[in-house]
């Protein structure tokens, strides 16, 4: 089993690329898993880990995870990260790669504007880009797999197949 990340702020592209995995692939069973929301506190936080770690029948494609996306949403819009007190690749020894959705920040920003987001967002767009940008090279520093995705230059399909083996190699 692998587990892949996609990770990046809203309107960057991470659903429509999860749903070309699964049109793209079709031999392949994989899971979905979407974390649309802060997690309460972080007992909440580990019990979806635990449930997480627990899965060994299938691939799994996270569709964000709190251990990422809360560090930078939290400070922004909530003045708080309830996970500043865990190293910061917690949570993500399991995972084989993270998919950096980074398309160009104007077009993020329009799509942001175009469609409903959380409060807050809209205005925040290019600090919470910032703050993806930061977290994900800190990440790549401690030895994290971080593949950058652009919906704009990169081929969904083949780059599903590179993600997936990536993935597998990076549990070897």
């Amino acid at each position: 089993m692998s587990i892949v990340v996609v990770e990046g702020s809203d309107g960057a592209g991470k659903t429509t690329l999860i749903e070309r995995a699964r049109e793209g692939q079709k031999d392949r069973y994989f899971c979905t898993v979407r974390a649309s929301r802060y997690p309460p506190d972080v007992k909440t936080a580990f019990q979806y880990l635990n449930w997480i770690k627990h899965q060994r029948d299938f691939d799994l494609i996270l569709d964000r995870i709190h251990f990422i996306s809360d560090r930078v949403y939290g400070p922004i819009l909530r003045d708080a990260d309830i996970f500043r007190d865990l190293p910061l690749d917690f949570g993500l020894q399991d995972v084989g790669a993270i998919v950096y959705c980074r398309p160009p920040l104007e077009l993020i920003s329009e799509n942001v504007h175009k469609n409903l987001q959380l409060k807050g967002v809209p205005e925040n767009i290019e600090k919470i880009v910032n703050g993806y940008d930061t977290l994900m090279e800190m990440l790549k520093g401690r030895g994290k797999k971080i593949i950058k995705y652009d919906y704009t230059a990169d081929d969904p399909g083949s780059f599903w197949r590179y993600v997936w083996a990536e993935a597998k190699g990076a549990k070897k």
